[in-house]
């Protein structure tokens, strides 16, 4: 009985050594190579593209089992398009179920890879990608007598009508002998591949390279999606974008479906100055080092076609962001962006981030991002640091052996804006477009450095003893305010406006403790500035002057203040100087004092009593009262009609600009 048995386990190995041996001459000795014309212009059929395979070999492996190796397979582009390859591959491996190929004449394959294949996506000016229209072959090839049986119990995979294409090539070389078989794949690998996308509605073409592709699918169908999942790199030494979702390939309507979508990155390993738009981000917006942040976005519907982006749902958000610009002290950090996409616009539904001790925040929106790149956006910018926000190295020295005059206070304000994007061949400057208003004010602002009131009054020295008598009759506080190397500001306001890469400030003031400075002008973004400021002391403070310096009184507007016109400038910023315009200042002067003198010699002539001068000379009730603002009506008719209509004559001659 022993016997027996260890008679029949012989056999078995026996027979097993023989069916191996079989199997393994049959891999070496069988020409699959006779199919390789036949695949290639199968596939060829289908992508509507030139196919090329250089040959088709069979093998065996210890840890993949049956192999089929397809080698040096190339498919052209379309000749619109480009006359070099839209996709190369060096081989296709094949794990291939043998015994449904010589049994069930199944080509049954659990697992394809590609290795280092090369894509090449272009995008015309026109929108158009260099996609192939999918189809099934039209039929050309005979079709098979009948169908293989068992195909229901067949794993869930993709099942194309492969038999066509076999025997086809079985009829031509055996003489029609009908052999159908079928081709069915379960899962797909991507090792080591490159995508280069070239956007060619840029001059030059814009090329993003995306390579060490790794990318896996499983259950591969054409009737339901199927799972994948993928990891790259893209301007980096190393994978810095993954994803998965699922893919469906819609054959019939030409387009590529994909949902459940996800993909992320780490920006902090993109090296951005490999990328083709590194210049224009350097240039425009004077970009430092890399961008730093995380990056997640959940797609739960896509589609695309040849045409392009056909429909999208998307929604992502941006963490921990940092960016820095090369004209600002520190970066802005903490970056938080939460956003939706669809095929056509981009709405940014919050925005915030820190600058130093402040905070910026908002909402803005992309209209037509593929084409027409319409953009607007809404900013509330709370408590920056002047200090922190300027660098102190551009700052202008106004005194000769200070420092630069150093700007600190709080920053507040809301600023709304929108531009357009630029045509490629016009996009030298990303600003040039844009263009916004808005209105700021400082609180606790301060300029070190500098006492603007002192550095005013010392530049209209010309006025006579001036130095020596206005000290000693200010108020003690104003006495202690020239005395200080700094300004304290109480005011601060501005409204800007931006447009032509140009800043605009129509209006302006700054305001302290005994002055009012007003002023309005632009400035580029190389810092070109030109300004024009007037200086004005306060009623108060003005009075006390006054008295010290009669000369004073000619300088004084309807508000009893003491109006100093400052040098407009032109120029960089760096080196902005602030100069009383003396000529003005004298044609104050020479207006005030000659329609005083002018009008005494009129009444002299007219022998009319000069009772109102007088009692404005003796501090009683004039036209203008404490205020500033015109006397009432009450007090208008107590004017003379003969002074009233000197008056009305010498406003008319000492209103103009020039001098008499």
């Amino acid at each position: 009985m022993k016997k027996t048995v260890k008679i029949v386990i012989l056999v078995f190995f026996v027979f097993i050594l023989l069916l191996g041996t079989a199997a393994f001459v049959f891999l070496k000795t069988y020409n699959i190579d006779q199919y390789r014309a036949y695949l290639a212009r199968y596939i060829g059929s289908a992508l509507g593209r030139e196919v090329r395979i250089q040959g088709l070999q069979l093998g065996i492996a210890a840890d993949k089992g049956i192999i089929l190796n397809v080698q040096g397979v190339s498919i052209l582009d379309d000749p619109a398009f480009s006359a070099g390859p839209f996709l190369t591959a060096a081989s296709v491996y094949l794990d291939v179920n043998i015994f449904d190929f010589l049994i069930r004449k199944k080509i049954h394959i659990s697992r394809a890879e590609i290795r280092s294949p090369a894509l090449q996506l272009i995008r015309t000016a026109e929108g158009k990608i260099n996609l192939p229209e999918l189809s099934m072959p039209s039929g050309k090839s005979p079709a098979p007598r009948a169908e293989p049986k068992g195909t229901a119990d067949m794993p869930v995979g993709l099942h194309l009508p492969f038999s066509s294409v076999v025997y086809a090539a079985q009829a031509e070389e055996e003489g029609g002998r009908d052999a159908p078989l079928e081709f069915f794949i379960q899962a797909f690998r991507i090792e080591d591949g490159s995508l280069t996308f070239t956007d060619q509605g840029y001059d030059p073409p814009w090329v993003i390279p995306v390579e060490g592709i790794d990318f896996q699918i499983t259950d591969l169908s054409l009737k339901r999606p199927s799972a994948f999942r993928f990891n790259c790199s893209v301007w980096a030494d190393q994978a810095n974008i993954r994803g998965r979702g699922n893919l469906f390939l819609d054959l019939d309507n030409q387009q590529v479906h994909m949902s459940d979508f996800k993909v992320e990155t780490d920006l902090a390993r993109l090296q951005i100055r490999k990328a083709p738009f590194y210049a224009l981000l350097r240039g425009n917006l004077r970009l430092e080092g890399n961008p730093e942040g995380k990056l997640q976005v959940t797609v739960p519907q896509l589609k695309a076609g040849p045409t392009g982006l056909l429909d999208l749902s998307a929604e992502g958000q941006l963490t921990d962001g940092k960016v820095k610009v090369e004209m600002l002290q520190k970066p802005f950090e903490g970056i938080q962006v939460a956003f939706q996409m669809t095929e056509s616009d981009l709405d940014i539904k919050t925005l915030s981030f820190f600058y130093g001790a402040g905070k910026v925040a908002g909402q803005g929106r992309v209209e037509d991002y593929l084409r027409e790149r319409a953009f607007f956006y809404d900013l509330h910018i709370e408590d920056i640091q002047l200090a922190e926000l300027i660098p102190s190295r551009v700052m202008p020295v106004l005194e000769e052996g200070a420092g630069p005059v150093i700007l600190a206070g709080k920053l507040l304000g809301d600023f709304s804006g929108e531009g357009q994007g630029q045509e490629p061949e016009d996009s030298v400057s990303l600003t040039a477009s844009w263009k916004g208003e808005g209105a700021f004010e400082v609180r606790e602002g301060k300029f070190s450095n500098v006492n603007l009131l002192r550095f005013v009054l010392d530049k209209i020295s010309f006025i006579p003893h001036l130095a020596s008598q206005i000290e000693a009759d200010l108020p003690e506080r104003y006495k202690d305010i020239l005395k200080k190397e700094e300004t304290t500001l109480d005011l601060v306001e501005l409204s800007v406006k931006m447009q032509d890469d140009t800043i605009f400030v129509p209006k302006a003031a700054f305001g302290a403790d005994g002055f009012l400075m007003t002023a309005n002008g632009q400035m580029d973004f190389a810092q070109n500035l030109v300004l024009k400021a007037d200086f004005y002391i306060l009623e108060d403070l003005s009075a006390g002057m006054v008295t010290a310096v009669e000369e004073f009184a000619y300088l004084q507007d309807e508000d009893n203040r003491i109006h100093i016109p400052l040098m407009p400038y032109q120029g960089r910023f760096r080196d902005l100087r602030i100069y009383p315009d003396v000529g003005d200042v004298g044609r104050q002067v020479i207006r005030s004092k000659g329609r005083e003198e002018l009008k005494k010699v009129i009444f002299r002539a007219l022998d009319i009593e000069e009772e109102s001068s007088n009692a404005d000379a003796q501090g009683e009730p004039s036209q203008i009262q404490e205020s500033g603002q015109p006397s009432s009506d009450s007090q208008e008719k107590d004017v003379r009609p003969e002074e009233a209509v000197i008056n009305g004559i010498l406003d008319a001659i000492f209103k103009g600009d020039q001098p008499f």
